[in-house]
């Protein structure tokens, strides 16, 4: 943690921000796509009205 926030600390507030948000955008839609995948696995004759 000390080593990424050294780094952090020598580039621009910005590029920090705008990092930190895209990893955060991606972490949510690889979360979401593990979830759709468990839950078509464990039940897989559940009601769907939406596709994905």
């Amino acid at each position: 943690m000390g080593v990424i926030s050294a780094v952090g600390s020598l580039l621009p507030l910005t590029v920090v921000i705008n990092a930190l948000a895209a990893a955060i955008v991606l972490v949510q839609a690889l979360a979401q796509a593990a979830a759709v995948v468990v839950l078509r696995r464990r039940q897989p004759n559940l009601n769907r009205p939406y596709k994905m």
